[in-house]
């Protein structure tokens, strides 16, 4: 029951940061490109989807690819085990 809950609070999570990059896209005063990095590394702990596209923006940006992987690492180990 506790693996379900956490399950869905990341998600929830990460699509809620996928909203709030897109609402920064418009806004001027939120970023909305962090928010979308954000979004998308909270989902692909658990959706193919967002890891796949996580992947596909590193290989056209090896800078942000290496920032991404050092968060990923992070995220697991704060998530625990998935």
């Amino acid at each position: 029951m506790a693996k379900h809950i956490k399950r869905i609070s990341i998600q929830t999570v990460g699509y809620a940061c996928l909203l709030l990059g897109i609402a920064g896209i418009i806004l001027p005063i939120l970023n909305g490109t962090v928010f979308l990095v954000a979004g998308l590394v909270l989902l692909s702990v658990y959706s193919e989807w967002a890891k796949k596209l996580l992947h596909k923006i590193g290989r056209q940006h090896p800078q942000a690819e290496r920032i991404v992987l050092k968060v990923e690492r992070w995220v697991l180990k704060v998530v625990g085990e998935v």
